[in-house]
Order: structure tokens, then C-alpha cells, then sequence
């Protein structure tokens, strides 16, 4: 059988599972595009099954996050989606069956069999083929709603999170969509059409998580959610221009710091946002700030891990107040470093960030060449100092 048909059947076991738990249910899904398309779509698959959900953006997977859902209680079913991370550590054993997990990103670690965890990794796909969480959503939904069609635009969305072109599953959805008239092919590309909505949907993928996330303190993910489900007209360019500025704004300050040099050890190097630049953001703009200086040459020694690290603010929209304080770290590499790890030379960042992450306490994930994670605030040189040594074991 095809991973692509173990796969799908995977999702009809999901599907069961979804009606088989209570009323009563909790969305909690990533910032970013992806994210928020899935969770939107999951809204759909909940309101077919007459549910109730209650939704919670999660920029980062934090540990006090999930220690206080459980703790607190209240609900029948959760459903973690998009967010990566070894989740498992912090789900009580005797609640694993009212939890499913749907995520993309690849893990090196196994999760626990009691727990429902649906991954196209686990199951043969390859990077370039591997459905995003929307995508999965809207399979989902697919067997909960003959009209499933009608919400292809919104699984598209999250097709921008992809480097590839769309093939396979993401494929099928894009088919599904220019069928039923909400997607449109134009050039080399494919625009999403909703209601007054007409853009090309990678380009919808930025804006989107450029807003999710510069406002997520501004409870932003929520709000964008409620855009989708319930006004007909989709302006968001009003958002973008505001959070755009805010966003150049920190890169031009903390780049001009950066000037000045960055703390070295033997394979890693590695700066933080001390003045708290983008402290009034969410962590994915700190994040793709580091992406950014990776690309800037001059300020770093291309055969060492990059890592940046920001001060991350208590809260969580939906969720509420946490009460520790938390670093956000993430880590990208040169093109030079890119090919050795390809290659077997050096390790991967997702191997050597959520071993990092685990033993000071946090959570880390990430993917071949990147990754990012969150730890306790005092645990910050503990953990520069493992991901250095571990990043020199192995190194040819």
C-alpha cells in the first residue's frame, strides 16, 4: 500500500477518534499561516460534528503552556496542529487518548503509541511531497463535509509555508480548488479567490503571518481567525503596513548592534537581542531575523551555527498570563554550513536543538538546517554550552 493510502487511512482513524470525544474541545495551533489556516479549517470540522472549541495560538510550544491546559482541565478533546516539538513530555499518560497531534515538521525523537499523532513523516513521504497541517486539516474535513471543496482557498494558504511547488496531497487540494472556482491559476503560480479576497497564495502566506505574528500580543492570531470564518471583506493591508514598520524598525536597531561582533565558542556563534527590540513581537519575527543575518556574511564566521536568542513576553492569546519567564532561541546556518550537513558533516539543527532544549528544560524543534525552541530564562548559558559540546561530537 501507498503512504499516500496509509496516510489517508491514518486520517479516517483521526476522524473516528474526533466523534468519539466530547463536546467539548480545544484548538491549539501555531502562528503562522499554516497554523492559522488549519485551525480555521479544524473550526469547520468542528461545527460539522457539533462541537464546542475553544481556540489557542502557541507562537512557540512552551512547557508551563501545556502543564496549565492540563492542569485547568475543562475539556473533552485537544488537538495540537502545526506545532512541532516533542509535546509528548508534558501530556499527562491518562489524557493521551483524548489528544490528537497533526504536524509536518520532522522530529528525530518517537512518540508514545497511546497517543494519536498523525505525521506524513512517520509514514514515507519525502520533504518535497509532505502535506503541510492545512492540507491535513482540509482531509479531514473531506470526510466530515461533502463541500469540503468550498474551503480549498483557505488549505491553499498554507501551501506557502512550502519551498516546493505542490505535488501529491497539496496538489489535489489546489485541483480541488480550481474545480470549485476558489482557487485560479495564473501564470506559474495559483491565486486564491474568497469572496473579495484575490491573491497569489504564497504572497497571502506572508501577509498573514507577518500580521500573526508581529500582533500576536495583540491577540492578532484570534482576530485573524475571525476574519476568515465571518466577514466577507479581507483587507489586511492596513495590519501589514503597521507591523511591517514595527518589524523594520527592530531589524534596523538590532543590526546596528550587530556590528559590533557576537559571542564565539568552537562551533557556535551566537548573539541576543539585549535591548529587547523585538520584545512587542512574536518569537517568528525574532526568528526569521536570524534568517536574515545568516544571510549577511560579514557579520558571522560561515562555519559555525548561528544562534540568536530574544526575551520572550508571558502571555499566550486565548490562554492567558504564564507565570516564568522564557528565551526564545532560534538557529540557522550558512549555505557552507547547509551543504555539510546535508552531506553527513555536521549535524542537524533539529537533532542538536531539541537535545538542547530537553535538558535544560524547554522544547526545541526544527528541521534539517534550522530550527528554534524555548527554554527557562535562567537556563541560557547551561544551554550554549550543550549545544556547543553537542555540536562538536561528529564533526568530519
Amino acid at each position: 500500500m501507498s503512504s499516500t493510502n496509509i496516510f489517508l487511512n491514518v486520517i479516517d482513524d483521526v476522524v473516528d477518534k474526533l466523534r468519539n470525544m466530547g463536546k467539548s474541545m480545544l484548538i491549539m495551533f501555531s502562528d503562522d499561516g499554516d497554523g492559522l489556516a488549519s485551525a480555521y479549517i479544524l473550526t469547520m470540522v468542528m461545527e460539522k460534528m457539533g462541537k464546542e472549541y475553544t481556540l489557542v495560538s502557541l507562537d512557540k510550544v512552551f512547557p508551563e503552556a501545556l502543564k496549565r491546559l492540563f492542569d485547568m482541565g475543562g475539556f473533552d478533546g485537544v488537538i495540537f496542529v502545526d506545532l512541532g516539538g516533542a509535546l509528548y513530555h508534558y501530556i499527562p499518560r491518562d489524557y493521551y487518548k483524548n489528544v490528537v497531534i497533526i504536524d509536518h515538521h520532522i522530529e528525530t525523537i518517537e512518540f508514545p503509541s497511546g497517543l494519536t499523532y498523525i505525521n506524513p513523516y512517520i509514514y514515507g513521504f519525502k520533504e518535497e511531497d509532505s502535506p503541510v497541517s492545512s492540507v491535513i486539516a482540509y482531509y479531514i474535513l473531506k470526510k466530515t463535509d461533502k463541500d469540503a471543496p468550498r474551503y480549498a482557498w483557505a488549505a491553499s494558504i498554507g501551501l506557502g509555508e512550502s519551498p516546493y511547488e505542490p505535488i501529491g496531497l497539496n496538489w489535489r487540494v489546489i485541483y480541488e480548488g480550481i474545480r470549485f472556482g476558489n482557487i485560479r491559476k495564473g501564470g506559474k503560480s495559483f491565486s486564491i479567490k474568497y469572496h473579495d479576497l484575490k491573491r497569489e497564495y504564497r504572497s497571502l502566506y506572508r501577509d498573514i503571518t507577518l500580521v500573526s505574528s508581529a500582533g500576536y500580543f495583540d491577540d492578532m492570531p484570534l482576530e485573524i481567525i475571525g476574519i476568515l470564518k465571518y466577514s466577507y471583506s479581507i483587507n489586511l493591508r492596513d495590519y501589514v503596513d503597521k507591523y511591517r514598520s514595527m518589524r523594520m524598525d527592530a531589524y534596523r536597531k538590532l543590526t546596528s548592534l550587530l556590528e559590533e561582533g557576537m559571542s564565539v565558542k568552537d562551533s557556535i556563534q551566537w548573539f541576543e537581542d539585549y535591548k529587547d527590540f523585538f520584545i512587542n513581537m512574536g518569537t517568528r519575527i525574532f526568528d526569521s531575523y536570524v534568517t536574515y543575518v545568516s544571510h549577511q556574511a560579514r557579520l558571522y564566521d560561515k562555519d559555525k551555527y548561528l544562534i540568536g536568542i530574544s526575551r520572550r513576553k508571558p502571555y499566550i492569546p486565548g490562554l492567558g498570563y504564564l507565570t516564568r519567564e522564557w528565551l526564545n532561541i532560534a538557529v540557522r546556518v550558512s549555505k557552507k554550513m547547509e551543504f555539510r550537513i546535508r552531506h553527513g558533516y555536521r549535524q542537524p539543527v533539529s537533532a542538536l536543538i531539541e537535545a538542547a532544549a530537553y535538558n535544560v528544560g524547554g522544547i526545541g524543534y526544527g528541521y534539517a538546517t534550522k530550527g528554534s525552541c524555548i527554554i527557562p530564562y535562567p537556563t541560557k548559558d547551561e544551554f550554549i554550552n550543550i549545544f556547543n559540546e553537542l555540536a562538536r561530537e561528529g564533526v568530519r
